[in-house]
């Protein structure tokens, strides 16, 4: 004798409503939020911070900032880096004007390296004749003793 096998229809039963199976079969409950969500207010957002491009080499900047010259001489002189400055412009200013420029390291950024250093090679070198410091050094040979 074999087994009674039920219908598959009497295995699954369908969902007892085609609805979202909630109490409240409004469609006002599916558009519309129970609570209004808060709304900012009115006022003008403020950017922190200026974006891009503030300083500039040898003038000050339309905002008042000191020149590119005044930060890298600052740096040169004292071994520190300008007060306030952020700490990616730190690795900035140190990589273009206090690391030699290398070809290899560099790659497509070269130029860009190469005319950094002058510049500041220039601007130390400025620096030292206005305050009459001579760096040449005269090579001599020893005396015989």
């Amino acid at each position: 004798m074999e087994p009674d096998i039920p219908a598959p229809t009497e295995l699954f039963e369908g969902p007892p409503s085609a609805s979202n199976n909630s109490e409240n079969d409004s469609d006002s409950e599916l558009f519309e939020p129970t609570q209004v969500a808060p709304e900012a207010d009115g006022d003008e957002f403020e950017k922190i911070g200026k974006v891009g491009r503030q300083r500039k080499y040898d003038q000050f900047g339309n905002h008042g900032e000191n020149p590119v010259r005044d930060v890298v001489l600052y740096r040169y002189k004292t071994g520190e880096h300008w007060p306030g400055l952020s700490d990616d412009m730190q690795a900035w200013y140190e990589f273009y004007y206090f690391t030699k420029p290398s070809k290899a390291k560099d790659g497509d950024k070269y130029e860009q390296h190469k005319r950094a250093w002058d510049r500041r090679s220039n601007w130390i070198t400025e620096e030292a004749t206005a305050l009459g410091i001579s760096r040449k050094i005269i090579a001599y040979r020893r005396r015989p003793s």
